[in-house]
């Protein structure tokens, strides 16, 4: 595994193709190329931790480990986020709240201390349904105030009402700007997953995110995600 993640490394350590930064590097075909890149690079590494985190939750119940949930993505347009299963079930629709989520069994929180429960998105980033870096993607119940899914979910608290209209008029286009990524800006373990601070402090990172996105950002999200995982590998096995 070490071998792989050096490989993955050694790309990530390329000098950048471009000096693009902010919307312009966000939508440029350089990310896309750079995506495409990792993805060649990171495949061995990637499909080893899937393969842990399938047979892990595959043994813990017998059922299928894998599925995907609706996602709201580039141009504000929905896609399937593929995923591995943490949690007994995987057809509800409500979001993650992390590893401390009480619906997680407990290989699911193993799984998710060590992101290998995101790691099936190496297949959306292939298809170009989404970045390497950039803002995670959210459910449609997450963005907008929904009647019928508040009757049935409960769930108040979206990123448009909790914003406000100036905040996510500015949000929202940023947000579905570019192609939603795996690794964010947003520190969400500083926060309570689903709060209004959560999602405030969200908006404000997302927006950033836009802002100031260049080579250089990505390479650094890459390799902090790459070395918690490996460091809490070698923690945990």
């Amino acid at each position: 595994m070490e071998e792989s993640f050096h490989r993955l490394v050694d790309v990530l350590d390329a000098p950048p193709s471009t000096k693009k930064r902010g919307p312009a590097y966000v939508n440029g075909w350089e990310k896309r190329k750079w995506d495409r890149e990792i993805c060649e690079a990171a495949r061995p590494l990637f499909t080893r931790l899937v393969v842990i985190g399938a047979t892990s939750m595959f043994f813990w119940d017998g059922k299928n480990p894998f599925f995907t949930q609706e996602r709201i993505g580039k141009d504000g347009k929905p896609f399937p986020l593929c995923k591995l299963r943490t949690m007994s079930s995987a057809r509800g629709m409500a979001a993650s709240l992390g590893p401390s989520d009480p619906q997680a069994v407990p290989p699911g929180v193993f799984l998710r201390k060590r992101l290998i429960d995101e790691m099936m998105q190496w297949v959306n980033v292939r298809r170009g349904q989404m970045s390497w870096c950039n803002a995670r993607p959210l459910i449609w119940g997450e963005i907008f105030h929904d009647p019928v899914a508040l009757r049935e979910n409960g769930r108040l608290l979206t990123m448009e009402r909790v914003c406000g209209q100036r905040l996510f008029n500015r949000w929202l286009p940023a947000y579905t700007l570019g192609l939603p990524g795996l690794a964010s800006t947003f520190k969400s373990e500083l926060y309570v997953p689903g709060t209004p601070e959560f999602m405030i402090a969200r908006a404000h990172a997302n927006i950033e995110q836009v802002e100031t996105a260049s080579p250089e950002l990505d390479r650094d999200l890459m390799l902090a995600m790459a070395y918690r995982t490996l460091n809490a590998m070698k923690e945990g096995l």
